[in-house]
């Protein structure tokens, strides 16, 4: 389909959408936009690199744009807009042998594992699957979730995504692990070029016939949903008072002060299993990873990351490290205001001189990420030692509970679409310009996104959310 529109006084832009009948192509494909004069495309291009190429000789800068990646942390008195890197190891820290590469908390290893939690960890915290609230109450409701969990499994929520995890033009590949999105209403998330679509957490758009229960004493979908908007405030809650002791131990050693703010819109949940197909970890080689070293994105900057997980299986206790773990590595500017400095080599900001921790957790218990923490590090999870076959491994979901960036949000396009709609009284190249960008982001990063995934997940989300459907349907243009 070609669009040529005309307007007075105006080059006109043709924008060439490839196969329009058949909507379920890659979604990691830009628009095909094609200027049929080259006023514009002179405006758009070369301006820009004439005005890059002061900036570069004001500046004294070579024909590199890459900024070199610091190789040590700056201090505590660094400006507001710098990266304060995770704490140094102590010179004097002593560091018995660790048998797989990983640092553990274990044995005669307790003491160093502490010590790295206090220095390059710091901000990594934890509530066992038994912690109280100040007046002694239990703070998680584990049979609920779990009864949730088994609920949201048997109505196939959980689906496995296609990504591209090397980028655009990639190999796209299957992940091991499979996920549903709950959050606030018209939220989704974005990850590895896919774009995820969320179920609101509060359960008022449960379409007809999908809410019924097989028998009396199973959990209904909505009782479900709504589940995880009553986690998402627990953990909101343990994530203020968590932020508050790393601000006072900050303050304490004239530190940085917390520029993250406690809340989360969505939540990821993973469900996964022990597979043959799993990777061994490529750092030491010892164990097996369902997730790969990664830091999160599309988030808020400082925002904390909260995660419960529970296992259901054999290994629902952690005894030493025989269950799921989480290993955490120091990586400068993994993430955050400062990511785009360390180029696209991932493993060049890896500090080697941290060790490696490997953090096994009883089901039920929590962990969280705080302010800057997913800045400057990276995860991964780790399938249990020795596991030959799910029934070894048992199954783990973990619900990571996250604050987006804006623009994640379907309120936020909507928006957008008025603002322009608003506006089409107004001339201008830079005024079409814009116009046009805007439909090529709604069909690529929306419409595609949403139909590429298949049949059943347009079954399953079709009638979630209006907020998602406006743009689907294309009613955010008529309102």
């Amino acid at each position: 389909m070609t669009l040529t529109p005309q307007r007075p006084n105006v080059n006109p832009i043709i924008i060439s959408f490839s196969q329009p009948h058949n909507i379920c192509i890659s979604p990691l494909r830009y628009a095909d936009i094609r200027v049929k004069r080259g006023q514009i495309k002179k405006e758009m291009g070369g301006k820009k690199n004439k005005n890059r190429r002061k900036e570069k000789e004001k500046h004294g800068q070579g024909s590199s744009s890459l900024s070199s990646f610091p190789s040590q942390p700056l201090s505590a008195s660094a400006g507001p807009d710098q990266p304060h890197f995770p704490l140094p190891l102590h010179a004097n820290a002593d560091f018995p042998p660790y048998k797989d590469g990983f640092l553990r908390d274990v044995g005669n290893c307790r003491k160093s594992y502490q010590h790295a939690l206090d220095t390059a960890y710091e901000g990594f915290v934890c509530d066992g699957p038994d912690a109280t609230t100040p007046s002694g109450e239990a703070i998680f409701n584990h049979e609920r979730i779990r009864r949730a969990l088994q609920k949201l499994d048997s109505e196939n929520y959980f689906r496995t995504d296609v990504t591209q995890p090397f980028g655009l033009g990639t190999k796209c590949a299957k992940t091991y692990v499979t996920r549903c999105l709950l959050g606030a209403r018209g939220t989704t998330y974005k990850y590895l070029g896919l774009r995820m679509f969320s179920h609101p957490w509060d359960g008022s758009f449960v379409g007809k016939g999908q809410d019924g229960r097989d028998n009396k004493n199973e959990i209904s979908i909505k009782e479900s949903l709504r589940c995880f908007s009553e986690l998402n405030n627990i953990l909101t809650k343990r994530t203020e008072s968590h932020l508050s002791v790393l601000g006072e131990k900050r303050a304490e050693r004239g530190g940085p002060p917390i520029r993250g703010r406690a809340g989360f819109d969505v939540t990821l949940i993973n469900r996964m299993e022990y597979s043959p197909d799993l990777k061994a970890e490529p750092t030491t080689g010892k164990g097996r990873c369902a997730v790969s070293w990664h830091a999160d994105s599309s988030l808020e900057h400082y925002s904390t990351i909260g995660v419960y997980h529970t296992i259901f299986g054999r290994h629902e206790k952690a005894h030493e490290h025989s269950s799921w773990s989480v290993a955490l590595r120091v990586a400068h500017d993994s993430e955050g205001p400062q990511a785009g400095h360390r180029g696209t080599d991932i493993e060049s900001s890896v500090v080697k001189e941290s060790p490696i921790i490997c953090a096994s957790l009883s089901s039920g218990a929590a962990y969280y990420m705080l302010d800057d923490f997913n800045h400057h590090h990276q995860h991964a999870v780790l399938a249990p030692e020795n596991a030959t076959s799910g029934t070894d491994s048992g199954v783990r979901f973990s619900s990571t509970h996250r604050l987006l960036r804006q623009g994640h949000n379907a309120n936020f396009v909507i928006e957008r679409c008025r603002t322009t709609v608003a506006g089409f009284h107004r001339r201008g190249r830079k005024v079409w310009r814009s116009e046009q960008l805007l439909l090529s982001d709604i069909e690529f990063e929306w419409i595609r996104q949403f139909y590429v995934q298949g049949l059943g997940h347009k079954k399953i989300l079709w009638q979630v959310s209006r907020d998602t459907d406006q743009i689907l349907c294309g009613e955010c243009f008529l309102t």
